[in-house]
């Protein structure tokens, strides 16, 4: 129950937080193409925002 309770979390931040940006928009259909599409922008959400708070916290100090 827990695992099941965790994936759900999990699976809803993963698809949430992109489609609450604006940054995604839901597929037309399930067809794979429009799957696919939806999910490389979810994955693409996911690495802008990586990136950003990375490159963000390394040191701005260069010789």
């Amino acid at each position: 129950m827990r695992l099941l309770t965790l994936l759900l979390v999990v699976g809803l931040i993963f698809f949430g937080l992109p489609l609450f940006s604006g940054q995604v928009s839901l597929p037309q259909s399930l067809q794979a193409p429009d799957a696919g599409q939806f999910l490389a922008q979810a994955l693409h959400y996911w690495q802008a925002l990586f990136d950003a708070a990375f490159n963000g916290a390394s040191p701005a100090v260069q010789r």
